[in-house]
């Protein structure tokens, strides 16, 4: 599972390098999103999952401009602990 929840970070990675500004409409955001941000609100400081997902928020963040503003808060507040 650890595997596959990699790989799908790295798919949707990649996704919003692909498509840019396009990615964000809420059709999109709202079936993505939600699932992530409760996964990186989930997991430890210590997990070894952490930075792929990390990695993935810079990605969307990236591409998502402005529009990341309503996600951006737990991916801050998160950040300064680490």
């Amino acid at each position: 599972q650890r595997r596959n929840l990699r790989i799908l970070y790295d798919a949707l990675g990649t996704l919003a390098d692909a498509v840019g500004a396009e990615l964000n409409q809420a059709k999109y955001l709202d079936i993505f999103m939600p699932p992530l941000i409760a996964k990186w609100q989930q997991l430890p400081n210590s997990d070894k999952d952490l930075f792929p997902l990390l990695e993935c928020f810079t990605s969307i963040a990236q591409a998502l401009g402005p529009g990341f503003s309503q996600f951006a808060e737990p991916v801050f507040v998160r950040c300064i602990s680490l």
